[in-house]
Formats: structure tokens, C-alpha cells, sequence
């Protein structure tokens, strides 16, 4: 029905365990909200590392939620969804407790009076004070060692857990995305939905596939991997990159001279740059780059 079903197990950070845990705690009733969701799961296989994965891959945009402000409260959702369940479990074991310190507390104070008779009436026998049947004594003393068996104790009284606040969250009919999202969430999914980035920046730039070896251009590109080297003679730093431009994914490297003015950016996988290039080699493509634009949005 023009629809696209994306697997959970190919989310990175994901993987079998947790989505099988997903997929069996949802049934055939979906989930209304995020706390819905992570108390009907099993949090030891759905953790926060796996639910960030999700919200990055974008699972919860249907649902309304900003993915920011998601990230930002994971942890708190989870310590309050922990915390309910915790708060629950102590409201039945205070109960419990409860009921076994009522059911208990008269078998204690019967133990303890007949520890003082028969006491009180050996002694006596023994003086010939009172007129006291053995056989009596004898009754009490085995329904003493009955209740001794039974090695009874008050348990103290359980304090309630304090409830943590639940965190707030404004939902959305519509979620808008950045630029910086778009970029992670292909990160995490493997492949961009809609459109790769690279066509939402208006600009004239080069294709990398359209420059000749030894040419200069200038290329708008994801940054797909990057690696941050000190070299060893001069022990200065340079920077080794792999970048997308939509049609082309290739290796760049910053020589320590121009990364000095780069190396201020916050330059990361997914990244959107304009970038000056020089192409090194063709087979396979390789580029020299000279200068970096950062792209924010």
C-alpha cells in the first residue's frame, strides 16, 4: 500500500536481541507514546544506547517527538519509567510486609508469654509453691518449642520510594528535521530517505566525478569518516576524511598547513561541507583538500 517497512535488526546500535524484544512486546497493539513504549519492553535489552539509535534513526517522529529534546531526556525517561516500576514494587512489598507482621505479631507476643509461664511454673514446681500439673507444664512447653521452630521476627516497617517526575515533552503534528539529522540518521540506517543532503544546498558546486586528476574544484559533500593524525616528524596534525557528494564517496586527506585554519571546526561522521579540492588520483579517486566550509543546519 505504497508503504516501505524498514527492519529494526538493521538500525545500527539495534541488532536481533532488542528488535525481537521490540517486536514481541508490541504484538498487534502499537505504542502510544515513548513511556509506553519502554515499559512494555525488556530495558535490559532495550537500552538507552539502543533506544538513542532508534530515536537518531527516527522511530519516534510518527509519535510527534523532537528528536533533540528526546536525546536530551532519554535518560530521564528511563530512570522514571525505572522508577515507577520501582515505586510499585515497594507499594506490594509493603503490603506483604504488612500482612506477614499481622499474622506474625500474635504468634510473638503468645511465644513471649509462654516463655515467662513456663519459666514462672518450673520455678514453682520446683519450690512446691503451687499446685502445677506437669502435664500441663508439659503442654506449654511443647507449644513453646512449636512457635521457637518457627524462629519468629517483626520485620521493620518499608518507607514508600519517592517518585521521580515525569519528564515533559511538546508533540508535534509535523517533525521538522536538520540538516545534521538527516546526515545521522542515514548513519544509522545505512541510506537517506528523500534526498541526500547534498541537494538541499543551492549552490554551483563541482561533482567529484566531473574533475580530471590534477584539477582544482570545489565539492559540497557528507563527511563519512574522519580520522584526526599527529605525524610523526614534526608531531603537527593533519586529517585523513572519506566523503559522500551524492554520486561519488572518496578519500581525502588535510595536510597539517591547512588543517591549522580547519581543525576549529566541529568536523564529524555526517558533517555537511563545502569543500576546495585538488584530485590527486582517479583510480581510485583521491582528493587534496585545502579548505572547509561547515555547514550548520
Amino acid at each position: 500500500d505504497d508503504q516501505i517497512y524498514f527492519g529494526l535488526n538493521a538500525i545500527r546500535d539495534v541488532g536481533k536481541t532488542a528488535a525481537r524484544s521490540i517486536v514481541a512486546a508490541r504484538g498487534k497493539t502499537a505504542f502510544k507514546d515513548i513511556f509506553n513504549f519502554i515499559t512494555r519492553v525488556n530495558t535490559t535489552k532495550v537500552n538507552t544506547k539502543v533506544f538513542l539509535a532508534l530515536i537518531k534513526a527516527g522511530a519516534f517522529d510518527k509519535m510527534g517527538y523532537c528528536r533533540i529534546e528526546l536525546q536530551e531526556k532519554a535518560l530521564n525517561v528511563y530512570e522514571y519509567t525505572k522508577g515507577i516500576v520501582e515505586y510499585q514494587e515497594r507499594l506490594v512489598e509493603i503490603k506483604e510486609r504488612n500482612k506477614r507482621n499481622e499474622e506474625v505479631i500474635p504468634q510473638i507476643e503468645r511465644r513471649n508469654e509462654l516463655r515467662k509461664l513456663t519459666k514462672r511454673y518450673r520455678r514453682w514446681i520446683e519450690k512446691g509453691k503451687e499446685d502445677i500439673s506437669p502435664a500441663h507444664l508439659q503442654s506449654l512447653e511443647t507449644e513453646l518449642e512449636g512457635l521457637e521452630d518457627l524462629k519468629l521476627k517483626r520485620l521493620p516497617a518499608l518507607k514508600p520510594k519517592v517518585q521521580i517526575d515525569k519528564p515533559t515533552f511538546t508533540r508535534h503534528e509535523k517533525v521538522k528535521l536538520t540538516l545534521k539529522q538527516i546526515t545521522e540518521q542515514a548513519n544509522y540506517i545505512g541510506c537517506y530517505i528523500d534526498a541526500h543532503p547534498v541537494k538541499f544546498i543551492n549552490n554551483s558546486t563541482d561533482f567529484i566525478n566531473s574533475l580530471h586528476e590534477g584539477e582544482y574544484g570545489t565539492v559540497t559533500a557528507v563527511v563519512t569518516s574522519f580520522k584526526e593524525i599527529t605525524t610523526r616528524k614534526a608531531g603537527a596534525k593533519m586529517a585523513f576524511l572519506e566523503i559522500d557528494d551524492s554520486e561519488t564517496i572518496c578519500e581525502g586527506v588535510i595536510f597539517p598547513g591547512p588543517y591549522k585554519n580547519i581543525s576549529n571546526l566541529e568536523l564529524n561522521v555526517g558533517s555537511l561541507i563545502k569543500a576546495r579540492v585538488k584530485v590527486k588520483q582517479i583510480e581510485p579517486v583521491q582528493l587534496i583538500i585545502n579548505s572547509i566550509i561547515l555547514y550548520e543546519g
